[in-house]
């Protein structure tokens, strides 16, 4: 298993070091065989003046809320898998949707013990009863299985079907939809649960959402991976745009609760994905130190930011894999080696501490 992490997420601790493990490379499928990645990879052979485009997920069913007829996929219960991973914001996203609903009883679950040279690895085999006695498992199975000569990147999450043996879905935002409208009802308090994804707010949900995604969720890895392009003058570019959506962040975040009418909805939980790694990881290993940091106490650049994630993790604290976050610093190149990680102890300490009362009394508003 050439690059594998070399004991399973659950033995390891905080001061967890992956640098130390054997390097992989990072591959992807290209006609259902696995091909060495030639854009996201540490000594990527990439020009200077090359820039990281994520490519668009492949895999794009939906999944319709019970009781809807005419469709080949309607949401009920153990019909369906998800396939996540610790280190990765997208996929903690859906794993926080999942749990913050509490549909764990209703959607299976395997958490991927991190990245080798075949992709996101399961060591000790998945729970998901289309994959049974594999050990060590691995994620492009679930590709292959689905479509076996398919091209695409080796990306969680991924939502399984396992009636139908193919893959919903590996489009994270997509994903945390189907749970927030579709899966919702299936909730132990049904109707009453958490309307994470409200019709009226829906359009702003979207547009707020876009901006985002481009300005900080995926640019803070268009960041990271140029450097690996040697493009000093991309990597510049794209780390502007990220103090500057952070800054306009924290300006509206000290007037407001959260991100949406004051009301705890999808958006709030898949930007903290990415703020959460910010002082932890993106920092030092996408070489992101231009503006600050946002989670340690004394040192924050965007106090209200910092209170609203310590909110946000009051909610989501149990799907948190603090350990799993330093595994950025097996690819990236941002860091120098030899240095010392940085201090997850001390960063967690920090995002536990009690936010303002008034983003705790807009939760209770809400039910939360």
């Amino acid at each position: 298993m050439a690059g594998s992490p070399p004991v399973s997420r659950l033995d390891w601790p905080l001061t967890v070091d992956p640098r130390k493990w054997d390097e992989f490379t990072r591959h992807t499928l290209v006609g259902g065989d696995l091909t060495p990645d030639k854009d996201v990879n540490k000594h990527a052979t990439k020009s200077p003046k090359d820039t990281y485009k994520r490519e668009p997920s492949q895999f794009d069913h939906w999944v319709y809320p019970p009781g809807t007829s005419k469709v080949e996929m309607v949401a009920e219960p153990g019909r369906y898998h998800l396939f996540v991973a610790g280190v990765c914001p997208w996929a903690s996203g859906t794993r926080a949707t999942l749990a913050t609903l509490q549909l764990e009883g209703v959607i299976g679950m395997d958490i991927a013990d991190g990245q080798s040279s075949k992709g996101w690895v399961y060591l000790s085999g998945v729970t998901c009863k289309s994959f049974p006695d594999r050990k060590p498992f691995f994620l492009h199975e679930v590709y292959t299985a689905s479509e076996a000569e398919c091209t695409t990147r080796i990306t969680v999450p991924v939502l399984w079907d396992t009636k139908l043996n193919k893959v919903v879905s590996n489009d994270s935002w997509a994903i945390m939809k189907m749970l927030a409208v579709s899966f919702r009802p299936l909730s132990p308090s049904g109707g009453e649960s958490r309307d994470l994804y409200p019709l009226p707010l829906a359009e702003a949900i979207e547009t707020e959402h876009k901006a985002l995604y481009q300005a900080l969720l995926n640019n803070v890895y268009r960041a990271g991976v140029t450097l690996t392009y040697k493009n000093v003058a991309g990597h510049a570019a794209a780390s502007e745009e990220v103090y500057e959506t952070l800054a306009a962040l924290d300006t509206k975040l000290q007037h407001e609760p959260f991100l949406i009418n004051k009301q705890f909805t999808l958006l709030d939980i898949r930007v903290a994905m990415t703020v959460l790694r910010y002082d932890a990881a993106y920092y030092d290993a996408f070489a992101l130190r231009g503006a600050g940091h946002i989670l340690t106490d004394g040192q924050s650049a965007f106090p209200a930011v910092r209170d609203w994630v310590r909110a946000v993790y009051t909610i989501v604290r149990t799907t948190v894999d603090w350990p799993s976050f330093s595994q950025y610093f097996r690819w990236t190149v941002g860091h120098d080696s030899a240095a010392p990680l940085p201090d997850l102890a001390v960063i967690k300490a920090d995002v536990e501490k009690v936010p303002t009362q008034h983003r705790t009394g807009a939760l209770l508003i809400h039910h939360l």
